[in-house]
């Protein structure tokens, strides 16, 4: 389960850009933004995983990033 885990990100499609777009933005969190951009992710995740899709999703539609992280 932690090698699923830690392997998450290498089996999608953008791996390096979604790794480094959520790297900026963990770096940016202390600010209100990027800390809720974070969130929608993971929920985009949870929510993705939920349904049985096992590909991570990419950082795209920001707009749809800030409500589901609010």
């Amino acid at each position: 389960m932690i090698a699923e885990s830690l392997d998450y990100l290498r089996d999608g499609d953008n791996a390096i850009v979604t790794v480094l777009i959520g790297g900026a933005l963990l770096l940016a969190s202390p600010l209100v933004v990027p800390s809720i951009l974070v969130l929608g992710y993971v929920s985009r995740v949870l929510r993705r995983t939920a349904d049985g899709d096992d590909t991570p999703p990419v950082f795209d539609a920001w707009g749809d990033l800030l409500i589901e992280g609010t």
